[in-house]
């Protein structure tokens, strides 16, 4: 079970992110609690990502004594029943990643480098973000990472990343403000880059 360190949670005191590499075999993951909702996917790696992710959560709630009675919603939006802590899982294999806020909905999420990305930049960057960043690879992988994470905290079906979520212009500050165009709100985002993999994560309010 190698773990990580997230430089993420050192910045939000009741945000706290757990992130996980895959290296057991599927049943190591299948010991979650007989109350939670089973895992849908067949095929072995998205079912064994959606495994992983979901014992990354429990393994962090245990840490944090939470008692996590997972739930998910008409959009399978995970959630804990009856509980203040506001979560999200994230996978792109090997590696998993959950994150738990007290009170502020959360979205994290995990992407690989190395997809041309930048082919379909137009499609999820407005204007000032296409000058910014629409020619760096990493750049838009970045932002595309970052307008999940905050669609997942959003949790506004139908929230178009190009014209309603507007990041602050690059900069090298790992963290920032994004406006959210149309329902009125503001989410704060950070991230972090590890391996071939960037994270990011989403607090709103």
């Amino acid at each position: 079970m190698p773990e990580f360190s997230s430089s993420i949670t050192s910045q939000l005191p009741e945000t706290h992110v757990f992130l996980w590499k895959i290296e057991e075999p599927m049943e190591f993951f299948e010991k979650l609690p007989e109350d939670w909702p089973a895992v849908v996917p067949t095929n072995p790696l998205k079912r064994i990502e959606s495994l992983a992710a979901r014992y990354c959560l429990y393994d962090l709630c245990m840490r944090l004594g939470i008692n996590p009675t997972f739930q998910q919603d008409e959009r399978d939006r995970p959630y804990l029943l009856g509980s203040n802590w506001k979560i999200s899982l994230t996978h792109s294999y090997p590696f998993v990643a959950a994150a738990c806020s007290f009170g502020k909905e959360v979205g994290i999420d995990i992407e690989k480098k190395g997809r041309k990305i930048e082919k379909i930049a137009p499609r999820f960057l407005n204007m000032d973000e296409l000058v910014d960043r629409g020619t760096n690879h990493v750049a838009c992988t970045l932002a595309w990472s970052i307008k999940e994470s905050i669609y997942k905290a959003a949790n506004a079906p139908g929230l178009s990343f190009r014209d309603a979520i507007a990041l602050d212009v690059h900069s090298e500050n790992r963290n920032g403000i994004a406006s959210l165009l149309g329902i009125e709100k503001e989410a704060t985002y950070y991230w972090e880059e590890f391996d071939e993999f960037v994270l990011s994560l989403a607090i709103i309010d």
